[in-house]
C-alpha cells in the first residue's frame, strides 16, 4: 500500500507516497501525537481540545490544525507546513524553515521557538549551566 495509517497508543501515524490525493477520514478520542511524512495532508474538521498535543511534520506533509492545547509542541522539518488555529497555554515550535509554520490565527500565553531540535537542547543546558 503506498498510503499508510496506524496507530501506536495515542499517537496516529500518516504516511502517503501516492501521487494524486488520497483522503482519508479518521475519527479519534484523547490523541496526544500526530506524525505526518510524504506528501500527506492533515486537516482537523473540529477544534481539537487536548491537555497536551505533539506535531511532527517531515518531507513535504501539511498540516491544517485548529486546536484548544494545554501543552503543544512542534516539530516541522524538510518542506513540511503548519497551519495552526486556536490557543495553548505553552507551546514549543521547532522548524527548519519558521516561514512553513502559519501561525497567524494562534495564540499562546507561553511560547518558544527553535531551528532545530540541537539548538533548543543547547539553549536549555546553556540556561541549567548559568543557574
Amino acid at each position: 500500500a503506498k498510503t499508510s495509517v496506524s496507530t501506536d497508543g495515542k499517537t496516529l501515524f500518516i504516511n502517503s507516497l501516492e501521487t494524486s490525493q488520497v483522503t482519508l477520514n479518521i475519527t479519534v478520542k484523547d490523541l496526544e501525537r500526530i506524525e505526518a511524512y510524504g506528501q500527506s495532508v492533515v486537516v482537523t474538521s473540529n477544534n481539537f481540545d487536548v491537555k497536551y498535543l505533539q506535531l511532527f511534520l517531515g518531507q513535504s506533509a501539511t498540516a491544517k490544525i485548529k486546536t484548544t492545547a494545554g501543552s503543544l509542541y512542534t516539530i516541522v522539518k524538510d518542506d513540511a507546513v503548519l497551519k495552526l488555529n486556536g490557543t495553548a497555554d505553552q507551546s514549543t515550535m521547532i522548524a527548519s524553515n519558521m516561514k512553513n509554520l502559519k501561525l497567524a490565527d494562534f495564540a499562546s500565553l507561553k511560547s518558544e521557538s527553535y531551528a532545530s531540535e540541537s539548538i533548543m537542547e543547547a539553549e536549555q543546558n546553556a540556561m541549567v549551566l548559568a543557574k
